[in-house]
């Protein structure tokens, strides 16, 4: 007697995707990648290292974010530098979209592709407008020197509020 399938029994196929698996690598790839381009104190990068790698087995634990704030101290740390600010721009941009969807997605589970075209499209047009301001700043001949210091913390608080105003703005047209 052979067995049937029980007819309740369904197979649901689906286009192309990436296993989680993927994500947690690159998470690890983009930290090792901003240890060795970007100058950091040693403290810094270890602490990077260890924190992606336990935020990667452990994601309840938001140590993927770690790396974001290492690699932002060590760009803040140094002299300015347009293309170590370029540079850290993307690694930064690109943890933070790692470290939010590895943060809600199983470790085992897959990623349709489609999800992420919305995402790059994104990524590709804050990149578009962040790198221009940086260039912008940096061809400031008066904003390079030692007291200019304070504009960094101002434009990420001009960036928190711009993100808030937005924010509020999507919210209040979708309901």
């Amino acid at each position: 007697m052979t067995q049937r399938t029980p007819r309740w029994t369904r197979r649901v196929v689906v286009s192309a995707a990436l296993p989680a698996v993927i994500l947690r690598i690159v998470a690890v790839a983009l930290t090792f990648v901003a240890v060795l381009i970007i100058p950091m104190f040693p403290v810094l990068r270890t602490t990077a290292l260890i924190a992606v790698v336990v935020g990667v087995i452990l994601p309840q634990t938001l140590l993927c974010w770690a790396p974001i704030v290492a690699v932002v101290i060590a760009v803040l740390a140094q002299p300015a530098d347009a293309a170590t600010t370029a540079i850290a721009l993307v690694i930064v941009h690109a943890m933070h979209i790692v470290a939010s969807v590895i943060s809600v997605i199983p470790v085992f589970s897959r990623v349709q592709w489609q999800i992420f075209r919305a995402t790059l499209r994104r990524f590709i047009g804050v990149q578009l407008v962040a790198q221009a301001l940086s260039l912008g700043v940096f061809s400031l001949p008066w904003v390079t020197g030692p007291g200019w210091w304070w504009l960094a913390p101002v434009g990420a608080a001009a960036a928190i509020a711009l993100a808030v105003v937005l924010t509020r703005m999507v919210k209040q047209s979708a309901g």
